[in-house]
C-alpha cells in the first residue's frame, strides 16, 4: 500500500565533537538521497563509514538508498545497525515500513510505536501515517481508523489520511461517509498527471437533461470494470454519456448500454457539459451496501469472438470440466506483491480438479511458468489474450475462474461467470471484511487469506471446496 517513508532526520540537530568534522559530508550525503541521486548518496556514506565506523547517521543514509533502491532485506540490516545507536523517529518509521513488507509485523508494530511515541507536533505525521497502515496490514481497522484521525487533526488537509480513512470505512460498509473520504484520492501525490485537466464543471449526480457527461476511468483496469455499473445509471440522467477509457477495455466498454461514444485519445472526446471520474460514481449517485446495482451481466462479450472460443473449448475439452487460472497482477500494481502468489502454490488447486480442461489466462508468463504449465498440461493462451475482450470471451467458456485479486476478477464477476478469488489478509476494502460472498459480484466467492501471507491457508480452502463440488 506504500512506499519508505522519504523524510528523516540525518543531519544532527546538536552537533558532537566528533560529528564535527563530517557535518559537511553528511549533509552533502543527505542532499545527494533527496535528490535521488543515489548513487552519490550512497558513496559519500561509504566514504563517512570508512573514516568514523557504525555512524548511525552515516548508516541510515545507506538505509534509505537500499530502502529507494527496493533492497528491502538490506535496508532492514542498515536501519536495524542506526537506530540501535539512535532511536531517531523517522529512521524507526522506515523501519516500521521495512518490517511490514517482509510481513513481520510484531517487529514492525514495536518500531511503529516507538516512531510515534519520539516524535511530536507536525514530525508525528510520517510515523503516525506508517502505523496506520501497518495497523490496516494487521487487520485493526480500529486503531488505523485512530491513526488517520490522529494524522487529521495535525494536518486536515492530508490526502493519504483521508484516503485511508475511506477505504476503512468502505471495507466496514459504511459507505456513506467512506465516498467522501475517498473522493481524497485525487489529491494523493501519485494521482496528480493521471487525468489531463477538465475545463468543465464537475457533475453533481443531477439530471441534465439537454447536458452530454464526459466520465473518465481515473484508476486501473479493475476499478474501471467495478464502477462500469454505474454508467447506465448516470446516461439515464444525461442526454448523452462519452466515456474515456483505456484503449485495452475501449470494445468492452462500448458495448453497454447507455455509452454512447467511448474513447481512448482526448482528441478525439465531442463537446461537453460536464465531467464526472467513474471512481466517483458510487459516491454521487449514493450508493450504500445493500444498494450496489446488480444488474448482471452488465459487461458482455464479443459475439465474435465469443463463437470462436466456444467451438475451440468444445472441440479440446470434451465434456471435462472447464477451469481458468490466473495468479499474477500487473507487476506495476502497487500492491501486486501482495496479491499475487507463484504457480506452483496452486499445486493442492490442481490436484482437486482432477482431470479438468484447464487453461492459463495470464498475459505475460515467464520462462519458468511457462515450461511448468507444459509439464502440467495446462493450455496456455497468452498468444491469444490480445485485449480484455479476448478475455471476456474465454471466461465465457469456463465453468469456472481460479484467480487472485486482479482486473480479471473483477471482468469474471461483471460477466456473471462463477470465479473464486485468492485474497491477501486483510483483502482490499471493497471485498468488505470476513465475508465469502461479495456484493459486488454474486457469482463470486472469496477465499482469505487466514494470516497475513498465508496463501496455503487461502489454497487449502479453495481445495476443499473444489474437492466437493
Amino acid at each position: 500500500m506504500a512506499e519508505p517513508v522519504t523524510s528523516t532526520s540525518i543531519v544532527p540537530a546538536a552537533e558532537p565533537p566528533a560529528l564535527a568534522a563530517i557535518r559537511s559530508d553528511l549533509e552533502r550525503a543527505e542532499a545527494a538521497r533527496l535528490g535521488n541521486r543515489l548513487h552519490e548518496a550512497d558513496g559519500i556514506a561509504l566514504d563517512i563509514l570508512a573514516r568514523a565506523p557504525g555512524l548511525a547517521e552515516a548508516l541510515a543514509v545507506r538505509g534509505f538508498v537500499a530502502a529507494a533502491r527496493d533492497e528491502v532485506d538490506r535496508a532492514v540490516l542498515l536501519m536495524e545497525a542506526a537506530t540501535a545507536k539512535r532511536a531517531e523517529p523517522s529512521w524507526l518509521a522506515l523501519l516500521c515500513n521495512l518490517y511490514r513488507r517482509r510481513f513481520r509485523l510484531d517487529a514492525a508494530l514495536a518500531a511503529g510505536l516507538a516512531a510515534v511515541s519520539r516524535s511530536a507536533g507536525q514530525a508525528r505525521l510520517e510515523p503516525l501515517l506508517e502505523l496506520a497502515r501497518l495497523r490496516i496490514d494487521r487487520d485493526e481497522p480500529e486503531d488505523a481508523a485512530e491513526c488517520f484521525l490522529a494524522i487529521l487533526a495535525l494536518d486536515p488537509d492530508n490526502a493519504g489520511a483521508h484516503m485511508g480513512l475511506g477505504q476503512v470505512l468502505l471495507a466496514d460498509g459504511e459507505f456513506a461517509p467512506g465516498w467522501i473520504e475517498y473522493e481524497w484520492r485525487n489529491r494523493l501525490p501519485e494521482a496528480q498527471g493521471r487525468v489531463p485537466p477538465i475545463n468543465a464543471a464537475a457533475w453533481n449526480g443531477m439530471v441534465l437533461p439537454r447536458g452530454r457527461l464526459l466520465v473518465v476511468c481515473d484508476q486501473g483496469f479493475g476499478d474501471a470494470i467495478q464502477f462500469a455499473r454505474y454508467l447506465p445509471l448516470a446516461a439515464a440522467k444525461v442526454k448523452e454519456l462519452v466515456l474515456v477509457c483505456s484503449p485495452e477495455l475501449e470494445t468492452l466498454f462500448a458495448r453497454m448500454p447507455g455509452v454512447a461514444r467511448c474513447c481512448h485519445r482526448w482528441a478525439d472526446i465531442p463537446g461537453f457539459s460536464a465531467h464526472a471520474l467513474i471512481s466517483s460514481l458510487p459516491g454521487l449517485l449514493r450508493t450504500e451496501i445493500d444498494s450496489i446495482p446488480a444488474v448482471i451481466p452488465y459487461l458482455t462479450a464479443d459475439p465474435q469472438r465469443t463463437l470462436r472460443w466456444r467451438g475451440e473449448f468444445e472441440r479440446k475439452a470434451a465434456g471435462r470440466r472447464r477451469i481458468g487460472l490466473f495468479w499474477s497482477g500487473r507487476a506495476t500494481h502497487p500492491n501486486n506483491a501482495r496479491r499475487s502468489l507463484p504457480l506452483d502454490a496452486l499445486g493442492p488447486v490442481l490436484e482437486a480438479i482432477g482431470d479438468a480442461y484447464v487453461v492459463s489466462l495470464q498475459k505475460e508468463l515467464s520462462k519458468a511458468d511457462a515450461t511448468a504449465l507444459a509439464a502440467r498440461g495446462i493450455v496456455d493462451l497468452s498468444p491469444h489474450l490480445d485485449s480484455f475482450d479476448d478475455t471476456a470471451a474465454i471466461i465465457g467458456q469456463l465453468d469456472l475462474l481460479v484467480t487472485v485479486d486482479s482486473a480479471v476478477a473483477h471482468l469474471a464477476g461483471s460477466l456473471g461467470r462463477p470465479v473464486s478469488v485468492l485474497t491477501p489478509s486483510p483483502a482490499d476494502w471493497r471485498w468488505q471484511r470476513g465475508r465469502s460472498d461479495s456484493p459486488w459480484y454474486p457469482s463470486m466467492r472469496l477465499f482469505r487469506q487466514p494470516t497475513p501471507g498465508d496463501w496455503d491457508g487461502a489454497i487449502t480452502q479453495l481445495a476443499a471446496s473444489l474437492a466437493s463440488a
